[in-house]
């Protein structure tokens, strides 16, 4: 699926312990920070946009690419998977940021790796 988001801010998650299948913490081990983009969706008909907003997690590559260039522009991701948080109130896309091949098509788009 293909959505078109305007990055609102970026969100540092902090590194969390791991736990086991019956919540316990696990001594030691941690998840590596995570690099979000808190976003609107901006995909047209504006009719069909999600009115909620919603976080999109970087991949590490993309981490290289896009941090610190992004707020205020718009978009594409291909979504993969649309996860929740424990109680259901955040939604967080997966998947793959779409490169902007054409240099500044669109208003405030971001290129590809050329940035």
């Amino acid at each position: 699926m293909l959505v078109r988001i305007l990055v609102q801010k970026e969100v540092i998650k902090p590194a969390s312990p791991k736990k086991t299948d019956t919540g316990k913490e696990i001594p030691g081990e941690f998840w590596p920070e995570g690099y979000q983009f808190w976003c609107l969706d901006a995909s047209n008909p504006p009719e069909h946009r999600m009115e909620e907003t919603f976080y999109y997690k970087l991949k590490p590559e993309e981490k290289d690419i896009y941090w610190g260039k992004a707020v205020d522009k718009v978009m594409t991701v291909s979504v993969r998977k649309i996860i929740h948080n424990e109680d259901g109130t955040r939604a967080t896309l997966l998947g793959s940021i779409v490169p902007d091949t054409t240099r500044g098509a669109g208003t405030g788009s971001v290129p590809s790796t050329k940035v």
